[in-house]
C-alpha cells in the first residue's frame, strides 16, 4: 500500500477526463486573481 501511494504521489496530477458540468462538487486550486478585470482563474484539480 506504501508503494502504491509513494508511486501515485510521484506522478502528480492526474488529467481530467470530463469537463465541468453545472451542479457538481469538484476540487480545484486558484491559480491567479485578477482584481482588475474582476477574474478569477482556477485549476481544476480532480
Amino acid at each position: 500500500m506504501t508503494a502504491l501511494l509513494a508511486a501515485r504521489w510521484k506522478q502528480g496530477k492526474t488529467p481530467v477526463s470530463e469537463p465541468a458540468k453545472a451542479g457538481q462538487i469538484r476540487t480545484f486550486r486558484v491559480a491567479a486573481l485578477d482584481a482588475a478585470a474582476k477574474r478569477i482563474e482556477l485549476e481544476l484539480l480532480t
